[in-house]
């Protein structure tokens, strides 16, 4: 148990690293810091569940770690998500960069965590009694929210090394606007957010593949989203839209 409160704590600091901005050079035209610090937003309540979730369940493939994988499910599953299909178009790279590496395959279903948590835990009869109360905690959620189109709206795709998936979306005028990606932890991927004048609006340019946009839109409207991966392989993330 002692060892799952440090995997906690180890994801809730990597949570509170700043940001490095870095040059883009795509085609928008950036808000200066005193315009984009009036329309961003902090991080919601249900969105550091899905990134506290998701690092611990990273964290659980990579080490084989059952109990951050039963931990990340227990998490996940309080965050009541609706998958949705959203239309992507597919950046070229202007490099021509290759994909050298086949992207890693993991899936953040609550319940695919939880069968990789078996996997692990083989015979131990403490990590399959606990798998055993998240798996009931599972049934429950999805038994009250079945049918449900509220919550979080969650989509996966694959965006080659090298080049950008680009999104349009259209977000409700004077209601805080979430955007969130999360990626397999193989490479860098970096957020932008635009309006249909190509206007930089929000942006998260760190070095890692867990990017976070919310912003206030004036108006309702269409907003663009580029999802840009700068490392040599190929990336399978999830995007969250409130």
């Amino acid at each position: 148990m002692k060892k799952l409160y440090f995997l906690v704590i180890v994801a809730v600091m990597a949570f509170a690293v700043s940001c490095k901005n870095e040059t883009e050079t795509t085609e928008t035209q950036a808000k200066s810091p005193e315009e984009k610090k009036a329309i961003e937003q902090p991080l919601s309540p249900e969105m550091q569940k899905v990134r506290l979730g998701k690092e611990l369940a990273l964290y659980g493939y990579k080490n084989e770690s059952a109990e951050a994988l039963i931990e990340a499910a227990n998490i996940l599953s309080s965050v009541q998500l609706v998958q949705t299909d959203f239309k992507v178009k597919k950046g070229e790279a202007k490099d021509g960069a290759a994909e050298e590496e086949a992207a890693a395959v993991r899936s953040f279903a609550p319940a695919d965590l939880l069968a990789a948590a078996k996997n692990i835990a083989g015979e131990d009869a403490l990590l399959l009694a606990m798998i055993q109360k998240v798996e009931d905690k599972l049934a429950e959620v999805e038994s009250s929210e079945r049918g449900s189109t509220n919550g979080i709206r969650t989509f996966e795709e694959r965006v080659k090394s090298g080049t950008f998936d680009e999104y349009e979306i259209e977000f409700k005028g004077g209601e805080t606007a979430v955007c969130a990606i999360i990626g397999n932890g193989e490479t860098d991927l970096d957020l932008y957010i635009c309006d249909e004048d190509m206007i930089l609006v929000a942006e998260d340019v760190d070095y890692s593949d867990n990017c976070y946009c919310a912003w206030t839109p004036k108006e309702t409207g269409i907003y663009i989203i580029r999802i840009f991966n700068r490392g040599t392989k190929a990336n399978s993330y999830s995007m969250y839209i409130n």
